[in-house]
């Protein structure tokens, strides 16, 4: 038998599958020739492309991405002026010391030097912005350029790297065989930190900070991008020496801290005797380390990761490594013969009283609600509308001359990494670009940014991709006219023939910054007073909702998308004329083929008391019959769910499967013949989950009627719901029932009785605990009732309203944070909290694999165990078993700290973890990123814990086995979409058929990232 024919594959393929294989996980860029192809590509792979309108926006997202993760932020370019843009991005990475790769196309190169489209000497003009360039001559290079330029931009002191790709080389072919042997052959790039670099002089350091009589500790970026904030503190807070962080230092410890010396800066630097410099420069932004600013006598120490800065500066004493470790080493030097200054030590009680006073003062400024709005006022608002979120703390980009400068001072750090600024160089332009990276790199957070109105416009149109990305981001605009406040010229100024013109530093007076969203689809706000800015954040930072595309209800409905409110894009001008705050509208931006959106509209009614002494048969009772329903029965117009929620005289003949609202005979004879045939059941639409629930009919009946007679009388409520559906999965059993029901139940505080129908009795063993908590009456099988039971109300039907969540709004204030606590007590579950790892914390995490044997498994456990072992987790191996029961169970998952799983592949089970735990899900192919965060990852957040989402490369799908690297169903899952009967045949293959073995060195860096949240 004949050979099978070699499939071949591109250089475009090749490189997408080589930035997969390397764990890229993001690229930002924008397309154009001869560059389309590796974008669409590296999608297909697994890489989330975010597409931008300029190169400039792109390479500052992937430069502030490479800061916020410590992995190279990969950003793609076309020839020429593409690439020119771009240089804004690699020289952002170069001076900031940012690791950041950027990839541009060139002209075929048997056509170099005749005036190509877009011709241009790339690798020359990169030069002065690079630690490395390479660029591809033939298809064979590039998989180990791909990884060269990776390895380069973490190696030592972090930059800019560029790959070059020409034209002839993204079109060049070879065998799908040859490409595998090629990426198997080239080592993985090492993305971490420094460990076991030689640093010397340390008891030397020790012995100047023991010594001193005024020390301060500064420390910046470089000990942020190290992750060095836990030992900062155990250094700090063991020795009691005042601190003062860089603006990008800001958040490693709180601003709030006692020992911070932020709001005595001029005092602290100016009469410390010895500071020590943790991964920060001596550069314009801490005044050159020069007089008058600090002392002419001031010993420097300086802790930098490059020679070639501590040789520059010339300090008293340079430690060169990476400033996690060199304070690590500090700290076991000062462990040994420990000292402290103590809060009554004069220069520390110096610092601390100066701080105090500063702050007082500034208080007093921003205490005040000036209007038309200064700068303090609004900056006053800002800052406690994001100390109200709380933790995790969003991540503030700010950006702007007065604006940026004010805001150092007022709005306030107190996590790493949550401030992104003008940096190093002083940048303009960065703001939507820094949000952008900022959003996909810790989608945990919200994202503010807080923008003049002239840093804002160098990337005004990137609203667009916000929108079109339906990013959680907020930015506010001060709209004060222009560069530094607008036309500021004294009389004597405006001469010569062009007096007319506007100023240089003044805009379009009143600029409408607020309209600029709403040409997206976005709603704008024009805010002018405290009581409209206050409105205005509160409604955008209480409705937030990170967005990957996708809405609740796609996977588990398989026919209707649910829109919600995804993200938030707010503008506010300020200062001399208004603010301006754009919201982006509910979910209308995301389109998905075949699918119907739709929206919930039911709400429950008011709890009443219960009726004591009811009775009804009483004139009385008739009576208040027609005045508490005089509205229809049942609500038929959520597309989840049938509810009907009746108050009076009810009485439920389960033989027939009726439910009658006893009314008096004088009520309208329309009325009276209206009836309504009810499945309780919250799948509404779905034909296969509704065939095994029992239809019920619900109308009126008249007193004159030969009503039936109450066998029980109760004088509790009832609720009728149904355990038909796809009971026996436990998503199902979650979403479909356990939810709905807490959230129709719960505000009855156990005094309603629940009837089921279609009752299955081992599905009340298993939520035996959860019903208990729920109802404290018996049970009633409604199938099998042979009474006639009398309610004073009833509702028929449990109120859903998106997968796996619930809508605060609609369920007066209960969130899935509150299920949470409801299963945790039903349960009793012991662990509230998962662990907060520390500088001095043995104990390690334990980290839950989800470990099944059916589709959607793991197909490498032991060796993912051992990666997480590795980084610091103590692996649990498991699912629950065949005969085990869920309490069993959910108290294993309980004791975790973490959980990882594949979509869909026993997930559910998060809702058992503790508060702040962290949940990592794997999203196998098939472009599931959207179901998966509206599944799993909303959810997750809502349940006040921490989420990480991993989509895993081509190579990483046991489908490449079976139908081989190129085919379609592999590299464009959306052509099984559109075939016939495209549903089902997707869902058999990337839901039924498909299993994952993680590329373990790929997926790392979520294991790193993981370890790094349970820090905070």
């Amino acid at each position: 038998m004949a050979n099978a024919p070699q499939t071949l594959i591109d250089g475009s393929t090749l490189a997408a599958l080589s930035l997969a294989r390397a764990g890229v996980q993001h690229m930002f860029g924008v397309v154009g020739i001869p560059v389309t192809a590796v974008a669409t590509r590296a999608v297909a792979a697994g890489v989330r492309f975010l597409a931008f309108h300029n190169e400039q926006s792109a390479g500052y997202a992937a430069t502030a991405y490479g800061y916020l993760t410590g992995r190279p932020g990969v950003f793609l370019t076309v020839s020429g002026p593409g690439c020119v843009h771009g240089l804004a991005g690699l020289s952002n990475a170069a001076v900031n010391a940012w690791p950041a790769v950027m990839i541009s196309g060139s002209c075929d190169q048997a056509d170099a030097g005749k005036g190509d489209f877009q011709e241009l000497d790339q690798i020359e003009a990169v030069k002065p912005f690079v630690k490395f360039s390479a660029k591809a001559t033939h298809i064979a290079q590039i998989p180990r350029l791909v990884y060269q330029v990776l390895s380069q931009a973490v190696a030592g002191r972090p930059g800019g790297c560029y790959l070059d790709l020409p034209s002839d080389v993204l079109h060049q072919t070879i065998s799908d065989s040859e490409a595998d042997k090629i990426l198997s052959e080239v080592e993985n790039p090492r993305i971490e930190e420094i460990r076991d670099k030689e640093v010397l002089d340390i008891e030397k350091a020790v012995s100047l900070l023991r010594s001193a009589e005024r020390p301060l500790i500064v420390f910046g970026k470089g000990a942020a991008f190290s992750r060095a904030e836990e030992l900062l503190k155990k250094l700090i807070e063991t020795t009691g020496i005042p601190f003062l962080p860089t603006p990008m230092g800001k958040g490693l410890l709180p601003d709030t801290h006692e020992l911070a010396a932020t709001a005595a800066r001029s005092l602290a630097i100016g009469q410390c005797d010895v500071a020590l410099i943790v991964g920060a420069r001596l550069n314009w932004l801490l005044h050159f380390g020069e007089p008058p600013r600090w002392s002419k006598d001031v010993k420097f120490i300086l802790v930098d990761i490059s020679t070639e800065e501590i040789e520059l500066r010339k300090p008293h004493l340079g430690l060169v490594g990476d400033a996690k470790r060199v304070v690590e080493l500090i700290n076991k030097e000062i462990k040994d013969q420990p000292f402290c200054f103590g809060r009554s030590h004069p220069w520390v009680e110096a610092i601390s009283k100066k701080a105090k006073d500063n702050v007082a003062k500034m208080e007093v400024q921003l205490s005040k609600d000036v209007v038309p709005f200064n700068f303090f006022t609004p900056m006053r608002i800002i800052r406690d509308a994001i100390l109200s979120v709380g933790s995790p703390a969003p991540i503030l980009v700010s950006e702007g001359a007065n604006t940026m400068d004010v805001g150092r001072a007022v709005l306030v750090q107190n996590e790493p990494r949550t401030r992104l600024d003008a940096g190093t160089w002083g940048t303009m332009g960065v703001g939507l670009g820094y949000c952008i990276a900022a959003a996909v790199a810790s989608p945990e957070r919200l994202v503010v940014a807080v923008e003049g109105d002239s840093g804002f416009g160098f990337s005004a149109m990137e609203v667009e991709t916000l929108v079109r990305y339906q990013l959680p981001v907020v930015v506010i605009v001060f709209n004060n006219g222009g560069v530094y406040g607008g036309d500021r010229r004294s009389p004597n100024e405006i001469t010569g023939p062009h007096k007319d013109d506007p100023a240089p530093t003044s805009f379009v007076p009143g600029s409408a910054y607020h309209t600029l969203i709403e040409a997206f689809g976005g709603k704008g706000y024009l805010a002018g007073t405290p009581e409209e800015l206050k409105s205005a954040l509160s409604e955008s930072f209480s409705a937030r909702k990170p967005a990957m595309g996708g809405n609740a209800n796609l996977l588990r409905s398989f026919s209707r998308v649910e829109p919600q409110t995804l993200s938030f894009v707010i503008f506010t001008g300020c200062f001399l004329i208004s603010m301006a705050l754009l919201v982006v509208s509910a979910g209308s931006f995301v389109s998905f083929p075949s699918l119907t959106s739709w929206l919930s509209v039911h709400a429950a009614s008011p709890v009443p008391g219960a009726h004591e002494n009811f009775n009804p048969h009483h004139p009385d009772t008739v009576n208040q019959n027609e005045n508490l329903q005089r509205k229809p029965l049942c609500d038929t117009s959520d597309r989840r769910a049938d509810i009907c929620d009746m108050e009076g005289d009810i009485r439920i003949h389960a033989n027939s499967s009726s439910i009658f609202f006893v009314t008096s005979s004088n009520r309208n004879t329309t009325e009276l013949q209206e009836s309504w045939r009810v499945k309780p059941h919250p799948r509404k639409g779905d034909l296969a989950a509704l065939s095994r629930v029992t239809e019920m009919s619900v109308g009126y009946l008249s007193n004159n009627e030969d009503v039936p007679k109450c066998d029980i009388k109760s004088s509790v409520p009832a609720i009728i719901f149904a355990t038909g559906g796809y009971m026996g999965n436990f998503f199902h059993e979650t979403t479909d029932l356990t939810i709905p029901l807490y959230i129709t139940s719960h505000k009855f505080n156990g005094e309603v009785q629940f009837l089921i129908s279609d009752m299955l009795p081992w599905w009340i063993t298993k939520y035996e605990l959860l019903l208990k908590k729920l109802s404290h009456y018996e049970i009633i099988d409604f199938n099998r009732d042979p009474l006639v039971r009398c309610y004073p109300r009833v509702i028929v039907g449990i109120t859903f309203h998106r997968d796996m969540s619930i809508d605060p709004a609609r369920s007066g204030g209960v969130t899935m944070f509150d299920f949470g606590q409801f299963i945790r007590s039903s349960y009793s579950l012991k662990k509230e909290r998962a662990i907060k790892l520390g500088a001095n914390q043995d104990k390690k995490p334990r980290l839950l694999i989800i470990a099944r044997k059916r589709t959607r498994k793991f197909t490498n456990v032991d060796e993912i165990a051992r990666m997480a072992e590795w980084e610091g987790f103590e692996p649990v191996i498991g699912e629950i078993k065949e005969n085990q029961s869920l309490v069993e169970f959910a108290r294993i998952v309980n004791s975790c700290d973490a959980m990882l799983g594949v979509h869909g592949a026993g997930l559910t089970n998060l809702i058992f973890l503790p508060t702040n735990a962290v949940v990592m899900q794997v999203v196998p192919l098939g472009g599931l990123e959207s179901f998966c965060w509206a599944d799993y990852g909303v959810p997750t957040l809502e349940m006040k814990m921490r989420y990480l989402q991993y989509s895993i490369s081509i190579t990483e799908s046991s489908l490449v086995g079976r139908y081989g690297i190129t085919d379609p169903v592999v590299t464009n899952p959306k052509v099984v979409l559109d075939q016939k009967d495209g549903w089902r045949i997707w869902t058999s293959i990337y839901f039924f058929n498909q299993d994952v073995k993680l590329d373990v060195g790929r997926f790392r860096s979520v294991l790193m990232h993981a370890h790094g949240l349970l820090h905070q």
